[in-house]
């Protein structure tokens, strides 16, 4: 869900200069978006970071069941991967 939510809050914030009406704008102004865009990206990452425990790139599984001899699963594959 909050993956979700995070990718919602990025295309708006990518889409928003695209939607307001069509402006000049100078290569500092353009400069100046891309900083906070990044600034944004970064703040998001670290709000993922906390959420999952891990670094933004990083992927996390969580094991829902208790993994026996013999068994075949989604988690153990997963559990042969980690």
């Amino acid at each position: 869900m909050s993956k979700k939510l995070i990718a919602l809050t990025l295309a708006v914030a990518f889409a928003l200069p695209f939607v307001a009406p069509a402006q000049a704008a100078t290569v500092e102004e353009l400069q100046a978006l891309i900083n906070s865009l990044n600034q944004q990206i970064a703040a998001l990452q670290q709000q993922l970071a906390g959420l999952t425990g891990s670094s933004a790139t990083t992927g996390t599984y969580c094991f829902t069941t208790d993994l026996k001899q013999g068994m075949t699963s989604n988690d153990v594959k997963n559990k042969q991967i980690v």
